[in-house]
């Protein structure tokens, strides 16, 4: 976290002695009004919502999320957390309406267990909501999952908000090291996803992927080359 520690670990000391309505009851009535009032729109089920800010930089995706729907963290009630895991926690003690979490994660799948169920918002796919979501994570992109018994709150095809990992190296390393580095990933998509389920949704048909202002080694394109995945195709929606 860098420089932000100290304050934000000063923040969460703070709201540590608030007291907070149980979320069921709470989100019971907001969602009733969110359908009313919007439908499936992200920014009807937020817009009432207690969510999480974090001191980290997955605050991008956070702030990415809010902005999709119109939305800014002045119009959440905020409660901080140093991680995503620690607002998960905060979750499930009934503190928050919403959290944000990779999906497939063991971690929203203890969610969804302590709490009797989770949904997944779907963001709004415009023009407008892409520009929005990417000045804030540049290279994200929606898409969309289809229920799957890893995928717990993805109740039906949703449409969310994806962006890649992306494997950052020296230019001096040797081109032989990066090649076997970009090979092995190629080849051990299993045991990745055994290590961290939602590498499950790792596709390696498209590992060469255009980004802006970013350039691949010499060595991942020597790899790439050979796998038929030169030159690089930006992502659907990017």
């Amino acid at each position: 976290m860098g420089a932000d520690a100290p304050a934000c670990d000063a923040h969460v000391k703070r709201l540590a002695g608030l007291e907070f309505v149980d979320h069921k009851a709470r989100w019971d009535a907001r969602y009733e009004v969110a359908e009313l009032v919007n439908g499936d729109d992200a920014r009807a089920n937020l817009i009432f919502a207690v969510v999480h800010l974090e001191c980290g930089q997955v605050q991008r995706v956070v702030d990415a999320q809010l902005a999709i729907a119109g939305l800014t963290g002045n119009d959440v009630q905020k409660v901080l957390a140093p991680n995503i895991t620690s607002a998960a926690d905060d979750f499930i003690a009934s503190k928050t309406d919403a959290f944000w979490f990779a999906t497939g994660s063991a971690k929203v799948k203890q969610a969804s267990a302590s709490v009797g169920g989770i949904r997944a918002l779907p963001i709004v796919n415009t023009p407008e909501s892409v520009k929005a979501m990417q000045k804030h994570v540049p290279g994200s992109y929606p898409m969309v999952l289809n229920p799957a018994p890893p995928l717990d709150g993805i109740i039906v095809p949703t449409m969310v908000m994806a962006y890649d990992v992306v494997l950052f190296t020296n230019v001096n390393v040797k081109e032989d090291v990066i090649y076997r580095i970009t090979k092995a990933m190629h080849q051990n998509k299993k045991d990745m996803a055994a290590v961290f389920r939602p590498m499950a949704g790792f596709e390696t048909d498209r590992m060469a992927t255009e980004y802006d202002h970013l350039q691949y080694h010499p060595g991942a394109v020597k790899f790439f080359k050979e796998i038929g995945q030169w030159p690089p195709k930006r992502n659907p929606g990017s």
